[in-house]
């Protein structure tokens, strides 16, 4: 039954085109670019996710999971192949939401997240991924949770929001400096510099000869 819930596939498929850093093989005309320029989301078809830039200088990697799991309005998830409920437990009390799925020595824990903010009667909104299946590969695949996984809950959508680590933007260079930046290539705690370049609503990453190319997102009205 387990075999169902394979949402991480999302996530080693974004890590492995990071590690590469492999698009394309033109070269970023980068230099006079900085973090105005980059802030926001862009996105990356082939890391089905996108970097989000934030003011605070903090760089997340999003990823969508909708294609998988939907949880709709009574709390029930879905997975989105089979467009049925999946065989386990929910259960919402308008702050912390649990989901449960049949294994083969009874019930494993799948989802434990947290509201952010207040409590609501609606299960959509934004929340802190606490445990689970889910917040294990996470945890195995990009280092110790600490808060650092959010999942954004919507009426046909569930994506998974990893704040990956601190960044600065200036005349071109992107430099990404953190502990866990082992999916970029990066040795121990070494920071990983890119080339970059905003053109056209485009943004472009170079580093070692070959560039990643991202869409950037427009900002919801």
């Amino acid at each position: 039954m387990l075999r169902k819930i394979k949402v991480i596939f999302a996530f080693t498929a974004a890590a492995a085109v990071l590690s590469s850093c492999t698009d394309s093989m033109e070269e970023s005309s980068a230099r006079p670019y900085n973090k105005t320029e980059i802030l926001g989301e862009w996105y990356n078809d082939s890391i089905g996710g996108s970097f989000k830039f934030s003011e605070n200088d903090q760089m997340y990697l999003l990823v969508d999971l909708s294609e998988t799991m939907t949880i709709d309005s009574e709390g029930n998830v879905q997975m989105t192949s089979s467009g049925k409920p999946f065989s386990g437990e929910s259960e919402y009390d308008g702050k912390t939401f649990t989901f449960s799925a049949d294994g083969e020595n009874g019930m494993i824990n799948v989802l434990t997240m947290e509201r952010a903010g207040e409590s609501s009667d609606s299960i959509y909104g934004e929340y802190t991924l606490k445990s689970g299946i889910l917040s294990d590969q996470l945890t195995e695949r990009f280092g110790d949770s600490d808060g650092r996984y959010s999942m954004i809950i919507g009426e046909t959508s569930v994506i998974t929001e990893i704040e990956m680590c601190s960044y600065t933007a200036e005349n071109g260079i992107l430099n990404l400096s953190g502990s866990d930046l082992k999916i970029f290539g990066a040795e121990g705690d070494n920071d990983i510099v890119y080339d970059f370049a905003v053109q056209n609503d485009v943004l472009t990453l170079s580093r070692g000869g070959t560039v990643m190319s991202f869409a950037k997102v427009a900002e919801d009205q």
